[in-house]
C-alpha cells in the first residue's frame, strides 16, 4: 500500500476497506462418487472503488465443504496493475540528489562528461534505488 500521492510505502496502520473481492464458481455443488475428480473453476475479481494509485492488496479463503469436512484455499491478489508500478526511486529523499545518478571515482555526482580507464579504482557507479 503506497502513501497517497508519493511513491513511498505507507507506514501503516494498513487502511481497511469494506470493498470486497466477489468470487464466482463454474459450479456451486456437484457430488463426486468414490474413485471420481471433480474440476471447477473460480474467478476471483477485486474489489471496486479502490485506488488503484496506491496499489492495493485484497485477500480471502474460498471455505469447501462436504459433510464434516471443511477445506480453506486461500487466495491474495492486487487490484492494480503491475506494469504501472514505479519501480526505481526518482526522487532526491533519500540521497539528497535525484536518482538515478552517476557517481564519479572522487564520489561524487558526475555533472559533466568524463572519461574513465576501468583501471584500478577509475569507473563510474550507479547510484539508485528500488521503490
Amino acid at each position: 500500500m503506497l502513501c497517497q500521492g508519493t511513491i513511498f510505502a505507507a507506514h501503516g496502520p494498513v487502511p481497511l476497506s469494506t470493498n470486497y473481492a466477489t468470487v464466482s464458481f463454474s459450479q456451486t455443488s456437484f457430488t463426486v462418487g468414490p474413485g471420481q475428480t471433480q474440476t471447477v473453476s473460480a474467478r476471483i475479481a477485486p474489489p471496486q472503488g479502490v485506488d488503484a494509485s496506491t496499489f492495493p492488496v485484497f485477500s480471502g479463503f474460498i471455505q469447501i465443504t462436504s459433510g464434516s469436512e471443511n477445506l480453506h484455499v486461500t487466495y491474495i491478489g492486487l487490484a492494480a496493475s503491475l506494469k504501472d508500478k514505479q519501480v526505481i526511486d526518482n526522487t532526491d529523499f533519500f540521497f539528497g540528489v535525484p536518482t538515478p545518478a552517476i557517481i564519479n571515482t572522487a564520489g561524487q555526482i558526475q555533472a559533466d562528461p568524463t572519461n574513465y580507464t576501468f583501471v584500478d579504482q577509475d569507473f563510474p557507479t550507479l547510484l539508485f534505488r528500488y521503490v
